[in-house]
């Protein structure tokens, strides 16, 4: 037992054992309390003439405290004070040094401190505990919310399990709770406010989602994980980003090379739009270095070269630019509006070559002005201005040829065998191409002192022909075709056209292939539907990388254009079909033709003029450029127009 005095303590003994009578008078407190176990247990006492004297003693309990016990405590008068006390005992739910402790209850009464003696007062402190967990009933002025549950108690641990375990009021605190945001449009996603409370619950209340990614709460349409329907300046998926589906202000760049930026076009559509204005592009297609053709309209160059000032009036033809110089050739050299202007074209006229003989002549080469070879069956003639020089010495039956700048000749044979010979040598040299076959086409590039030539055969034999300046050269048989060729002509090693014909159940159909980059592949042309039947394609030419002309037998004339193939105007002379058996053009509105009906003609564009007739049948025509042409055929006749 407890003795709490005013200025003196005094034990007393347990109830059973032998008292100390006290020497002065006092009160006897008998303190009990029952049904749970305090955590403190105070009493207190004051003076009831002055309230402000006080002393409160804080009884001691054992550990754990037991539910029920009685406790005694003497208390006398301290000096000073009166003999009127009042006396409060108070009950707390946890420990005196918590300042968190719940008083669950509290006793007060009065009492007179006698002059000698004891006095006996009884105090009597109850609440109720049924689980005896250490805490009292919530409805005792205690924290614990279940007081049939041991387990409930503010000191268990809360866990998921649908109860408040440790009466906090609710789950939140639980383990394994979850953090809910408030989901007024019931997408499914919880507002991103932060001024929304969020709830913490084991279950998710009605109206909540386990998440904050909603930009706008008040919009089912506005929720993440999902992609933007509208372009229309809003973040419909959350992402903080603006039509970002569409690419609504990201850079771009337009069709035409522009950079800019994705704009909504519509609620359904974006586009890349600049703020720059596209240029007009021309390239160079005829490849006389100065660009004509309209390419693209673009902010950057759409090919290397490119350039937006166009300086060429004819992008067709080489011999014609701005700056050229004018010539007699049917084309406007200097791009000043006016053709062949006075006085370009005066003393310009058809001059026959003497001295040729009698052979007929099947192929001619001009390599510089007033400068060409003829070749025919064993001879061959180098034609200066209009006298011939005849050669016997280089014996074949040539039928095809072609001549570099510095005047050396390549020929081909109705047998198979290739020569050449330079004017400065005698003879020639050979070389055989190992098949009897007749070689009738023969193009040449020059590279230095060597020269790369293409050869095409009558049994679809093309042949690469490598000669490094002296001696014959070497022969290699790059592909084959199934045609019948009979020319061949294009601008570098790496573009070729070959024509002829392909005898199908009898019939000729008339075939153009193409050469791949390495010359070792050839490729079937398409050819217009309306060409006329069984005939072949005789002659090709190439004007530059993108326009050729293929001729051939009933007056058939095909123009082509980066690779696509149209028919022009067929050469019908008094409504007869005319067998075409050589062409050389300069441009699209400049091609020269020889046909069998011994003329030459000129195509102006849109019909065919008749140029020049001979008594004799022309076989084939060329010339290193417009103002100068040469002829070659029958009884050994060649002429020259020119001045």
């Amino acid at each position: 037992m407890r003795l709490f005095l005013m200025g003196l303590w005094v034990v007393l003994l347990a109830s059973g054992c032998k008292r100390a009578e006290p020497q002065a008078g006092a009160l006897r407190v008998e303190l009990s309390y029952a049904t749970f176990r305090p955590g403190c247990l105070t009493l207190k006492a004051s003076d009831k003439e002055d309230p402000s004297r006080e002393k409160l003693e804080e009884l001691v309990l054992g550990t754990p405290p037991a539910p029920s016990k009685e406790l005694l405590v003497a208390v006398f008068r301290q000096e000073g004070w009166s003999r009127n006390l009042v006396l409060t005992a108070t009950a707390y739910e946890r420990s005196c040094a918590d300042t968190n402790r719940r008083q669950v209850d509290t006793q007060t009464l009065e009492a007179e401190v006698p002059e000698e003696g004891v006095l006996p007062v009884k105090m009597e402190l109850r609440a109720e505990d049924l689980d005896d967990d250490g805490f009292v009933s919530t409805a005792q002025g205690g924290s614990d919310c279940d007081d049939d549950d041991r387990q409930v108690n503010p000191n268990a641990p809360d866990i998921c399990n649908g109860k408040d375990d440790n009466c906090s009021g609710d789950e939140s605190d639980a383990t394994g709770a979850i953090t809910y945001f408030r989901d007024a449009d019931g997408d499914g996603y919880g507002d991103r406010d932060p001024l929304r409370q969020p709830l913490v619950s084991c279950t998710r209340p009605a109206g909540y989602a386990a998440n904050n990614r909603d930009c706008d709460d008040s919009k089912a349409n506005f929720r993440p994980d999902q992609a933007e329907s509208l372009c229309d300046g809003q973040d419909e998926n959350c992402d903080d980003v603006v039509d970002d589906t569409f690419g609504a202000g990201t850079t771009c760049t337009t069709s035409q090379g522009c950079g800019g930026t994705v704009t909504c076009q519509s609620t359904t559509s974006a586009a890349c739009v600049s703020p720059t204005s596209p240029s007009n592009w021309y390239v160079d297609e005829d490849g006389d270095g100065r660009a004509g053709t309209f390419a693209a309209m673009s902010c950057v160059a759409p090919a290397p070269g490119a350039v937006t000032s166009p300086s060429d009036c004819n992008d067709s033809s080489p011999f014609a630019f701005n700056g050229g110089t004018e010539r007699c050739d049917r084309l406007d050299n200097d791009c000043n509006g006016v053709v062949d202007d006075p006085p370009t074209c005066a003393s310009v006229s058809w001059r026959t070559v003497s001295n040729t003989g009698s052979t007929q002549w099947d192929a001619v080469a001009s390599y510089a002005e007033n400068k060409a070879w003829a070749v025919g069956t064993n001879q061959l003639a180098h034609v200066e201005q209009s006298t011939a020089t005849l050669y016997t010495d280089c014996t074949g039956s040539w039928r095809s040829a072609w001549a570099r700048a510095d005047g050396r000749v390549f020929m081909a044979s109705s047998d198979g065998v290739l020569a050449t010979r330079a004017l400065a040598e005698n003879g020639c040299a050979t070389v055989n191409s190992g098949q009897s076959v007749s070689i009738n086409g023969l193009v040449g590039f020059e590279n230095g002192a060597s020269t790369t030539l293409f050869a095409v055969a009558s049994d679809g034999r093309i042949y690469r022909w490598e000669h490094m300046g002296t001696g014959a050269g070497t022969v290699t048989e790059t592909a084959r075709v199934g045609a019948n060729l009979r020319a061949i002509h294009g601008t570098s090693p790496t573009n070729l056209l070959a024509v002829g014909a392909e005898s199908v159940s009898s019939v000729n159909e008339p075939r153009i292939f193409r050469s791949s980059p390495t010359g070792n592949a050839w490729t079937r042309e398409t050819l217009p539907g309306s060409l006329p039947t069984d005939f072949f394609l005789r002659s090709v030419h190439m004007v530059h990388g993108q326009l050729a002309h293929a001729v051939g037998d009933k007056g058939v004339v095909l123009k082509g254009v980066k690779g696509v193939w149209s028919e022009l105007p067929r050469l019908e002379p008094n409504d007869t079909p005319t067998n075409i058996r050589d062409a050389v053009s300069y441009s699209d509105t400049v091609i020269y033709l020889v046909a069998n009906d011994k003329t030459v003609y000129v195509f102006d564009g849109t019909t065919w003029d008749d140029f020049h007739t001979v008594s004799w049948t022309p076989i084939a025509i060329d010339g290193v450029s417009p103002h100068e042409l040469w002829l070659a055929g029958s009884q050994g006749n060649v002429a020259r127009w020119s001045r």
